[in-house]
Protein backbone atom coordinates (compact mmCIF):
# COMPACT_ATOMS: atom_id res chain seq x y z
CA UNK A 1 0.00 0.00 0.00
CA UNK A 2 1.12 3.70 -0.40
CA UNK A 3 0.69 4.53 3.11
CA UNK A 4 -1.23 2.98 6.55
CA UNK A 5 -3.60 4.70 8.92
CA UNK A 6 -2.25 4.00 12.46
CA UNK A 7 -5.45 4.28 14.98
CA UNK A 8 -3.56 4.47 18.25
CA UNK A 9 -7.00 4.04 19.97
CA UNK A 10 -8.35 1.37 17.99
CA UNK A 11 -4.88 -0.38 18.11
CA UNK A 12 -4.55 -0.92 14.44
CA UNK A 13 -2.57 -0.55 11.61
CA UNK A 14 -4.52 -0.63 8.26
CA UNK A 15 -4.35 -0.22 5.17
CA UNK A 16 -6.94 -0.52 1.93
CA UNK A 17 -6.94 -4.73 2.12
CA UNK A 18 -4.78 -5.15 5.38
CA UNK A 19 -5.64 -4.56 8.85
CA UNK A 20 -2.82 -5.06 11.48
CA UNK A 21 -4.14 -5.64 15.35
CA UNK A 22 -1.81 -4.38 17.67
CA UNK A 23 -0.53 -4.63 21.44
CA UNK A 24 -1.05 -1.17 23.54
CA UNK A 25 2.82 -2.05 23.20
CA UNK A 26 3.33 -2.32 19.59
CA UNK A 27 1.25 0.65 19.48
CA UNK A 28 3.03 3.26 21.87
CA UNK A 29 6.26 2.09 19.74
CA UNK A 30 4.67 3.12 17.06
CA UNK A 31 3.33 6.33 18.17
CA UNK A 32 7.10 7.00 19.50
CA UNK A 33 8.47 6.38 16.16
CA UNK A 34 5.88 8.60 14.77
CA UNK A 35 6.20 11.70 16.88
CA UNK A 36 9.97 11.96 16.75
CA UNK A 37 10.97 15.19 15.71
CA UNK A 38 14.62 13.65 14.42
CA UNK A 39 13.08 11.01 12.61
CA UNK A 40 15.36 8.41 14.29
CA UNK A 41 14.37 7.47 17.66
CA UNK A 42 16.78 5.82 20.57
CA UNK A 43 16.35 3.01 22.36
CA UNK A 44 16.24 5.24 25.30
CA UNK A 45 12.80 7.20 23.94
CA UNK A 46 11.31 4.25 22.93
CA UNK A 47 11.98 2.84 26.36
CA UNK A 48 10.63 6.32 27.95
CA UNK A 49 7.58 6.17 25.06
CA UNK A 50 6.33 2.75 26.20
CA UNK A 51 6.56 4.67 29.87
CA UNK A 52 9.59 2.10 31.09
CA UNK A 53 12.10 3.11 33.39
CA UNK A 54 15.39 3.22 30.87
CA UNK A 55 17.65 1.79 33.79
CA UNK A 56 15.68 -1.16 34.09
CA UNK A 57 13.64 -2.41 30.86
CA UNK A 58 15.54 -5.25 29.03
CA UNK A 59 12.14 -6.18 26.64
CA UNK A 60 12.95 -3.45 23.97
CA UNK A 61 14.47 -6.12 20.79
CA UNK A 62 11.53 -8.42 21.49
CA UNK A 63 9.18 -5.85 21.85
CA UNK A 64 10.67 -4.48 18.71
CA UNK A 65 11.05 -7.72 17.15
CA UNK A 66 7.61 -9.36 17.63
CA UNK A 67 6.20 -6.13 16.12
CA UNK A 68 8.62 -6.15 12.81
CA UNK A 69 7.38 -10.09 12.19
CA UNK A 70 3.87 -9.31 12.47
CA UNK A 71 3.79 -6.96 10.14
CA UNK A 72 6.07 -8.64 7.90
CA UNK A 73 4.12 -11.28 8.18
CA UNK A 74 0.44 -9.41 6.67
CA UNK A 75 2.65 -7.49 3.59
CA UNK A 76 6.45 -9.57 3.30
CA UNK A 77 7.61 -5.50 4.21
CA UNK A 78 9.22 -4.41 7.11
CA UNK A 79 7.43 -1.20 9.23
CA UNK A 80 10.73 0.21 10.66
CA UNK A 81 14.67 -0.28 10.32
CA UNK A 82 17.67 0.32 12.64
CA UNK A 83 20.04 2.85 11.82
CA UNK A 84 23.30 1.99 13.01
CA UNK A 85 24.54 3.71 16.71
CA UNK A 86 21.75 6.02 17.00
CA UNK A 87 17.83 3.86 17.03
CA UNK A 88 15.12 2.81 14.71
CA UNK A 89 13.11 5.09 12.30
CA UNK A 90 9.71 4.07 10.30
CA UNK A 91 10.30 3.26 6.70
CA UNK A 92 6.69 2.94 5.82
CA UNK A 93 4.19 6.22 5.30
CA UNK A 94 2.05 6.15 8.18
CA UNK A 95 -1.10 8.50 8.59
CA UNK A 96 -3.46 9.42 11.72
CA UNK A 97 -7.08 9.15 11.37
CA UNK A 98 -9.23 12.89 12.00
CA UNK A 99 -11.97 12.07 14.33
CA UNK A 100 -14.42 12.32 11.22
CA UNK A 101 -12.47 8.99 9.92
CA UNK A 102 -10.53 10.99 7.39
CA UNK A 103 -6.69 10.53 7.50
CA UNK A 104 -4.08 13.30 8.28
CA UNK A 105 -1.89 14.24 6.22
CA UNK A 106 1.60 11.78 5.68
CA UNK A 107 3.85 11.49 8.67
CA UNK A 108 7.27 10.83 7.99
CA UNK A 109 9.57 8.04 6.79
CA UNK A 110 13.61 7.95 7.59
CA UNK A 111 15.13 7.13 3.65
CA UNK A 112 18.70 8.43 4.57
CA UNK A 113 21.30 8.62 1.79
CA UNK A 114 21.80 4.84 0.45
CA UNK A 115 19.18 3.41 2.33
CA UNK A 116 16.66 0.83 0.94
CA UNK A 117 12.91 1.37 2.75
CA UNK A 118 13.63 -2.74 3.50
CA UNK A 119 16.20 -2.79 5.30
CA UNK A 120 16.88 -5.23 8.18
CA UNK A 121 16.70 -4.46 11.43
Amino acid sequence: PEHWVFDFTARQLRAAHVCIDLTSTESLLIKTLMLSHSRICSKQQLILGMDKDIHRYKGLEMCLSRLQNKFKDALGERLFKSVRNCGYCLVQDLQTPLPNGKALGRLHRHQGAGSSPVSQV
